[in-house]
């Protein structure tokens, strides 16, 4: 089944230690809005992020974010809320992180995971996703 939602975990999936923009990022958000898959973000910091997204010109391509004040709970929770406003099946849905605690929620709460490798531990990252992308450039090679 193809995949018609996906939820970013803002934290540790599109910036790098020193809080640039990863490579490649634009062109993987591009090609999946192309795709007409839906994206939703997840974060701690509501204006924080939304601030970011402005600054990196990045806003338009997520449909909306939710901030762990809106939910009660791990990172699980904040997914299925997510999954809740896109109105769209876990099935069809994938959440992408680099946070292996992140992925470990996700998955318990039963949505398919994808540990975006680079920023935190990678035998962690690796062993709490059910699939890894090494980085976002190789989602975008012809």
């Amino acid at each position: 089944m193809r995949m018609q939602g996906a939820i970013f975990d803002w934290n540790s999936t599109f910036l790098d230690d020193g809080g640039a923009v990863r490579p490649s990022v634009r062109e993987f958000l591009t090609l999946m809005k192309l795709e007409d898959v839906w994206m939703y973000l997840i974060t701690d910091q509501r204006l924080e992020t939304v601030r970011r997204l402005d600054e990196l010109d990045l806003s338009d391509y997520f449909r909306g974010i939710v901030a762990g004040d809106e939910a009660e709970g791990d990172s699980g929770e904040l997914c299925w809320k997510a999954a809740r406003r896109m109105k769209l099946p876990k099935s069809m849905l994938a959440v992408f992180s680099g946070d292996p605690e992140v992925l470990r929620s996700a998955k318990a709460a039963k949505f398919r995971t994808v540990g975006i490798l680079g920023r935190a531990a990678e035998e962690e990252v690796r062993s709490a996703a059910d699939e890894v992308m090494e980085d976002f450039s190789s989602m975008v090679r012809r």
